[in-house]
């Protein structure tokens, strides 16, 4: 319950906006105890938090759940994305949310892209975000200074530009910082945009 206000408290004296703060929900969290953890989720999209539905397809959720959880972005599990390019039904799936989600307002984030084949399969299904071991695996945080200062003009980039095929845009990237442990994991934008969380 209390929650909110403590997140409120840490954000205050650290001086960071709440809308550079992207917070994952997964639904069995939700699911436990519903009417307090909905209570909870919309004091935190009240402080201006966004809320993310985390490993999307892989509950037993339901179209209700999509619409009553207060989010923002709904993040596809990377078991329906990688082998995107070989398995024609995880790809119809994965194009299936993708439009749902439009539908419903929310941004869709890829999770589990490891080749460009699998990065532009999803760019054509007009996929908001991608997060996955393509652009960086889980980094310690001594590391990813470095790693933000040469991303995207370094080897990544040029990979990305050249690997699309020859009728590709080259992507637009930017860096989302998503704290896990003492790791930082990158997620890649499909439009310019950088921020942290």
């Amino acid at each position: 319950e209390s929650l909110p206000e403590q997140v409120a408290a840490v954000l205050a004296s650290n001086g960071v906006s709440a809308e550079r703060v992207t917070m994952e929900v997964t639904e069995s969290a939700v699911m436990a105890n519903a009417e307090q953890a909905l209570s909870v989720l919309a004091r935190l999209r009240q402080l201006g938090i966004t809320l993310s539905i985390d490993d999307f397809g892989t509950g037993y959720g339901s179209l209700t759940y999509l619409r009553t959880v207060p989010a923002l972005e709904l993040k596809i599990d990377r078991s329906f994305v990688l082998d995107l390019e070989s398995n024609e039904s995880n790809a119809a799936i994965v194009g299936s949310v993708i439009q749902l989600a439009h539908g419903l307002g929310l941004k869709v984030l890829a999770e589990g892209v490891e080749t460009v084949a699998a990065l532009e399969r999803l760019r054509q299904m007009k996929c908001d975000l991608v997060q996955g071991y393509l652009f960086s695996r889980p980094l310690p945080a001594a590391e990813f200074e470095r790693f933000v200062e040469e991303y995207p003009s370094g080897l990544l980039a040029k990979q990305l530009r050249h690997g699309g095929g020859a009728n590709s845009a080259p992507p637009e990237t930017g860096v989302r910082v998503v704290r896990q442990g003492e790791h930082v994991q990158t997620d890649s934008r499909a439009k310019q945009r950088s921020e942290t969380s």
